[in-house]
């Protein structure tokens, strides 16, 4: 598998910003892990995708549940977020500490950002 793309956070400002977007990626994405940003997906492909935003952490032993969203087919438009650190961000001492993964499929007509303060 290739490397995980960032996805670069877009900076709301008081006086409104042009957002921008980029095209999803089959290799994943990644985000830092600021607990202060949302993911905006949009979808204009023939089916639904399902956005993937995997927790790395174990409660009392157990895997805490990844959170799945699925955006509609041909006009579909999602916020999903925030992400907070202490579930979504990965922990110090593994791979990539510090990003959040995201993971998009199938990623054909879809495109992505982030934004937050």
């Amino acid at each position: 598998m290739a490397e995980r793309t960032e996805i670069a956070k877009q900076t709301i400002a008081q006086d409104g910003i042009a957002p921008s977007f980029e095209a999803a990626s089959a290799d994943g994405h990644y985000i830092e892990g600021s607990g202060n940003d949302y993911l905006e997906v949009k979808n204009t492909s023939a089916s639904p995708v399902t956005v993937t935003v995997p927790t790395p952490i174990k409660v009392a032993g157990l895997e805490v549940e990844d959170l799945e969203v699925v955006v509609p087919a041909t006009s579909g438009h999602k916020k999903i977020g925030p992400f907070m650190p202490r579930a979504f961000t990965r922990p110090p001492g593994g791979a990539d500490p510090g990003v959040v993964y995201v993971d998009i499929d199938p990623v054909a007509d879809v495109t992505v950002g982030l934004f937050g303060f």
